[in-house]
């Protein structure tokens, strides 16, 4: 073997995974040894084994950015009173399908449903693990239960929920063919009509909740739909998709089905909740893709805690999103005062007003001013430091407007206030580190260039 040759074999999977594990302590070893075998077999070179480990596990992240449900930070945050309390009841062994005052086996959400049953009366709760599951479900089971094949959709409610998922598409699965009724713009009631009379139907109605259609526009009530559905004897489902606690409790009778999220504006973990009119609930839990669908015993938790925490009206203390809505100017103000109270060397921090979202595919077009700061540093650009920061510990996502880094402070949770406090601090202390290393390696004028002052300011 040539000495080149030998110069180019590739490290052992040890070594790889020695030089992986000094940057990345927290991650398994088990990964790290995976992910050293793959470098090790197409080894192009230690440049391309200090970016091999660019997915990070799930981390804490403090989020700046304006928009309440942020779908890419897990949409509703859960708070750490409510964590507790579930993991105190769920740390073991737990009673999720026992009766324990018969001793027989028992129903994983008869506590939950009652709950829910006794706020909206004229329904049955079902539980599914997210609202495509709700929508299928319902359709499978309208499916397997009438001699239906079509569903009547307004064509300005054909709509594409996040991840590139088509809501027609996902009714297909079912079996159903789609009658698309109206245009984009304009769907009257009259539409319904003409295509029921034509051929017996299932009537849809889907909320779009992550766009808004304004102009020369006309849509119908969904409760316009109901004396249509009964008059025809054909089902009738709305997707509401999401909704908050005072609208659920304020649904109207009528609706054969009405699906919706329970992470979003309902402040929950991820899950789906159908809310059936008997006979179809029973209907629903014999369909085969029940179980598939079903919602696991943490989340099951969770929920149990966040209905109790609204029935009781403690879903301030309790529910996230509940807390950041709450939030008063007062309070904001006080946020305010404590940053500017603060000292920093090498940042200038201003207050400032910003327009908050709800965002996560909840009601569009909503928004609303609040108090925020805008950071800069003569040091770094912008894009720069909305990288420190968003890779610093703890993470702290933020956005840009007019070259300064904006970060509103309603979406910072009580319990986060320190960290995000913290986080700014050291972000100070970085840029006091870097400016320290310019002048350590800062050179006479006349044997510098551009180019090198450059590279200087980019160093560590």
């Amino acid at each position: 073997m040539s000495q080149k040759e030998v110069k180019n074999l590739p490290p052992s999977v040890q070594k790889i995974v020695e030089f992986l594990k000094a940057d990345n302590p927290e991650i398994a070893a088990s990964v790290l040894k995976s992910r050293a075998r793959e470098l090790q077999e197409n080894w192009t070179g230690w440049g391309a084994a200090t970016h091999a480990l660019k997915s990070e596990p799930i981390k804490k992240v403090i989020n700046t950015t304006g928009i309440l449900l942020h779908t890419n930070l897990g949409r509703a945050p859960l708070g750490n009173q409510l964590l507790e309390k579930v993991f105190k009841k769920m740390n073991g062994y737990s009673n999720l399908e026992l009766d324990l005052n018969t001793g027989k086996r028992g129903s994983r959400t008869s506590y939950l449903d009652a709950v829910v049953e006794s706020l909206i009366p004229h329904y049955s709760p079902i539980w599914v693990n997210n609202n495509a599951a709700g929508v299928l479900l319902v359709l499978s089971t309208i499916k397997k239960a009438t001699t239906l094949q079509s569903v009547i959709l307004s064509r300005g409610e054909l709509v594409e929920i996040g991840g590139g998922f088509r809501i027609p598409e996902i009714m297909k699965e079912s079996g159903f063919n789609i009658l698309e009724v109206g245009t984009t713009n304009r769907t009257r009631l009259s539409d319904y009509e003409m295509a029921v009379s034509k051929e017996p139907a299932v009537i849809g109605c889907v909320h779009p909740s992550n766009f808004v259609i304004e102009g020369f526009t006309e849509s119908v009530n969904p409760m316009d739909l109901i004396p249509l559905a009964q008059k025809r004897s054909v089902p009738l489902f709305y997707d509401v998709g999401s909704m908050s606690f005072q609208e659920l409790i304020r649904i109207p009778k009528g609706f054969d089905f009405v699906m919706l999220s329970t992470d979003k504006t309902l402040g929950g973990p991820q899950g789906g909740l159908i809310l059936a009119r008997k006979p179809w609930d029973r209907k629903l839990k014999e369909n085969p893709l029940y179980r598939a669908f079903r919602l696991d015993k943490l989340s099951l938790a969770l929920l149990e805690e966040v209905f109790g925490a609204y029935s009781n009206k403690t879903d301030r203390a309790l529910v996230p999103i509940s807390q950041m809505l709450a939030l008063t100017r007062n309070e904001l103000e006080s946020r305010l005062r404590v940053i500017s109270s603060m000292v920093f060397k090498n940042l200038k921090i201003m207050k400032t007003r910003a327009s908050m979202s709800f965002g996560g595919g909840s009601w569009p077009g909503e928004s609303w001013e609040s108090a925020a700061l805008e950071l800069t540093s003569p040091l770094l650009s912008t894009q720069e430091i909305t990288h420190l920061l968003r890779t610093g510990e703890p993470a702290l996502l933020t956005t840009i407007r007019d070259e300064k880094v904006l970060m509103c402070l309603q979406t910072i949770l009580n319990e986060d206030w320190d960290h995000f406090v913290l986080a700014i601090k050291r972000l100070d202390e970085k840029l006091n580190r870097l400016k320290n290393s310019e002048r350590t390696h800062a050179r006479p004028k006349s044997e510098t260039t551009q180019a090198s002052i450059e590279t200087d300011r980019s160093r560590p």
